[in-house]
């Protein structure tokens, strides 16, 4: 009968038959997965908007995607663990071929359709809350990137299950392919980094632990880079990789003999290369410190590490074979292990040496780049959302010939004691290369050096920074490096760039009276504002534009303008600041905006005036906006302890209350702070005061007045009590109601004078 040679739909029916029960568990369980964080965000009021990064979207399906080839490729492939299952399947019309190919695809289809659904579930989950913005780009994103990862996985999965015929066999050369040859990558990078510290391992094609996708979590974990950067170069590496392998697993496949079932390895010479790997690791506690170039490395530490990695390769072969004619051919095999180790340490010297062989000279670089640098000290690329500006000076390039100069002669001296072995006396540790040998500081650089020939060369160049220690003038050049690049003109308009409308995915007004300015305004009016405000930016002199950019600020005192959005999957997030002197407009803009959305008709302001009742508690603070968000003034009706009634009036002293007295206030004008019983005269002249708030609540008010403040009046309308022996409790409910207002000078010293008339001293 002729057996079909590649597909057969009939035998990818009944692969899906025989997963459907495990396929819809993972559909599930990726469901919750997925589906948790933006279904408990529903119920969350955070305060203010978020935006999505794609890391906390991505980071639940791509852990998924771990798990979900794994078991599907060991369910579909199950018969080959199964000596009776394994030659019914081989005695079938269908070539080894065909069911390798189907039964992959079956496990592939599984795998998407899982991502897929999950994916979307969880972007509508986002989607529906208003709340929160997130980048259609996720999907494509997610889906893609976890797809590639999903078929490294079962690519290994099916050269291990052609491997091996038991179940643990299968999954400790799953496992050893997945993780052993990264693991002795990592190893052979980290000894060339410490051979040559001059070097920027990303330089080096391939050596990155981020190439394989597998270890792409693991890469921004150690890098501390929480920008979920997905490079091209781990997307087109893992997908040939896959590829390799699924190649090679079909060989294998069809190579492999059906009575192999139920046996530890298909072959005999995985034997031999799972022995091999098995006894190379201990021999890094060799190989390593003499590859790095490490002064010391003791002759006990070296038996050892032989004796231990002689134990493991024989006992694996004694523990699996069983035979003691086995033992002994493996032992001229141990040569594979010796010949590794002289490998690796002559490799990652050749390499190392060839790095440092090459210093390019300042008439050699047009310009150079600094990443990661010390230079910014507002640039955090830890964050989840980073500002925008952070990502713009990634990539700039600066071509100033003193820089270029300083850098380069920089790592020429760096390279020179890399060559002497005096590298950590002088980079490490600090120490200046003179007769007294003073100690700084040291800041590294990731530069790459732009030659005229159209080479990039990446390198770490290590400065010496004298805000460190107490130096002598001439000495260290980290900061007039961190000089010339804030100075350049690339810089500036890096830093002060605003982003682009179509990076924007939304817009707040946010700070301390966020709520009551931009709270309730609708998509069109914040855009409107921020139209405005690029218009006022952009026609403002650099410094300018600089400050009003600046991440930190006072938090009470300026109203700011914050945009969200993205530069591919990565998210920003920037405020900037909008003040009366730069940006008049658009702070004119807010005022209108403000006094069109909020009620100031009298008859809710009596309503809110009739709860200031001497039988009720209230609260009146008045807080200063311009100022540093504080109470300028308090007045509380409080009685939850008892009946009598006491009124508390609290005046700091402030600028402004100087500015209404022309300086020549008394000194129980400047503050009081008082508690006292009230009488009805008393009480009369408290809602005097308040009365004086509240007029000026009906008005509309200017933002940009210096004398404006946030009105909050709490006012009591429910009492329940709570008695016992000991003591009366009294437990209130009420209203709170927010206002901004403008006080004039003389609105100003008639509230003041009039409080001043309540205050009694309680006797």
């Amino acid at each position: 009968m002729k057996k079909n040679k590649f597909f057969s739909l009939a035998l990818m029916r009944e692969g899906i038959k025989q997963t459907m029960g495990v396929g819809i568990i993972l559909l599930i369980a990726s469901m919750f997965m997925s589906g948790y964080l933006p279904f408990a965000a529903m119920f969350k009021d955070y305060g203010y908007h978020i935006t999505v990064s794609f890391g906390n979207f991505f980071a639940p399906i791509f852990l998924m995607g771990y798990v979900l080839p794994m078991i599907f490729i060991f369910a579909l492939f199950g018969f080959m663990n199964k000596r009776n299952s394994s030659d019914f399947y081989h005695s079938v019309p269908l070539n080894r071929s065909c069911v390798y190919i189907t039964y992959t695809v079956t496990a592939m289809l599984w795998c998407t359709f899982i991502t897929t659904v999950s994916t979307l579930f969880s972007y509508s989950l986002y989607y529906m809350n208003s709340k929160i913005t997130i980048s259609p780009l996720f999907i494509g994103m997610t889906i893609g990137t976890t797809f590639v990862l999903m078929l490294l996985i079962a690519a290994i999965a099916l050269v291990a299950k052609g491997l091996s015929g038991t179940a643990f066999s299968n999954i400790a050369i799953m496992f050893l392919l997945m993780f052993v040859p990264r693991i002795i990558i990592a190893f052979f990078s980290s000894a060339i980094q410490l051979a040559a510290p001059v070097v920027q391992i990303s330089s080096i094609p391939l050596v990155d632990i981020g190439c394989n996708i597998i270890f792409l979590p693991l890469s921004w974990f150690v890098k501390g880079v929480y920008s979920w950067e997905i490079e091209p170069i781990t997307i087109w590496y893992s997908l040939i990789l896959a590829i390799v392998y699924l190649v090679g697993g079909l060989f294998i496949h069809k190579a492999r003999k059906s009575e192999t079932a139920e046996t530890g390895s298909s072959f005999k010479w995985v034997q031999h290369v799972v022995r091999s790997l098995i006894g190379i690791m201990p021999t890094f506690i060799i190989t390593y410190p003499l590859a790095a170039r490490f002064e010391k490395l003791s002759t006990e530490t070296a038996i050892i590490a032989v004796i231990i990695s002689l134990l493991l390769y024989f006992l694996y072969e004694l523990a699996t074979t069983r035979s003691a004619k086995k033992l002994l051919f493996a032992i001229p095999l141990y040569l594979v292990v010796v010949v590794f180790g002289f490998a690796f340490v002559l490799g990652t010297h050749a390499i190392s040496n060839s790095i440092v062989s090459y210093v390019p000279t300042s008439s050699e670089v047009k310009s150079v780049s600094i990443k990661y640098g010390g230079y910014d000290s507002d640039y955090d690329k830890s964050q989840d959302a980073i500002p925008y500006k952070s990502y713009m000076l990634e990539n700039c390039e600066y071509d100033d010939k003193e820089m270029i100069d300083i850098l380069c002669s920089s790592l020429a001296d760096d390279v020179k004691y890399i060559r002497e072995g005096t590298f950590e006396k002088y980079r490490q540790e600090g120490y200046s290369n003179s007769p007294d040998a003073t100690r700084y500081g040291v800041e590294r650089y990731n530069v790459t050096f732009h030659c005229k020939d159209g080479n990039d060369i990446k390198r770490i160049v290590y400065l010496l920074n004298m805000d460190y220690y107490f130096t002598e003038p001439n000495g260290p050049q980290s900061n007039q490096i961190e000089k010339l690049i804030k100075n350049s003109d690339n810089y500036q308009n890096a830093i002060t760039k605003l982003p682009d409308n179509n990076e924007i995915k939304e817009i707040d007004i946010s700070g301390y009276f966020c709520d009551m300015v931009g709270g309730n305004l609708t998509e069109n009016e914040l855009k409107e504002l921020w139209e405005s405000y690029k218009e006022e930016y952009n026609a403002l002199p650099t410094p300018a534009k600089r400050i009003l950019n600046l991440d930190y600020y006072n938090y009470y005192n300026v109203f700011h303008i914050s945009v969200y959005g993205y530069i591919g999957t990565n998210t920003f997030y920037s405020q900037y600041h909008i003040t009366a002197d730069d940006t008049p407009k658009t702070l004119q803009k807010l005022s209108d905006l403000y006094n069109k959305k909020n009620d100031h008709s009298s008859q809710t302001l009596e309503k809110v005036l009739s709860g200031i009742d001497v039988k009720k508690n209230f609260t009146v603070s008045m807080k200063n906006i311009m100022g540093d968000g504080s109470d300028e003034l308090r007045i509380e009706n409080d009685t939850y302890y008892t009946d009598e009634r006491y009124i508390n009036v609290t005046i700091p002293n402030n600028q402004y209350i100087s500015d209404v007295y022309e300086g020549n206030q008394p000194d129980d004008y400047t503050r009081f702070s008082d508690e006292y019983q009230v009488s009805d005269t008393d009480f009369d002249n408290i809602k005097k005061a308040v009365k004086i708030l509240t007029d000026a609540a009906q008005r509309e008010c200017n933002l940009a007045d210096k004398r404006t403040f946030m009105l909050e009046i709490y006012t009591e309308y429910n009492i329940y009590k709570n008695k016992n022996e000991q003591e009366k409790m009294m437990y209130s409910e009420g209203e709170i109601n927010n206002y901004i207002i403008n006080l004039t000078a003389d609105e100003y010293k008639e509230l003041y004078d009039t409080l001043k008339k309540a205050k009694h001293t309680n006797q």
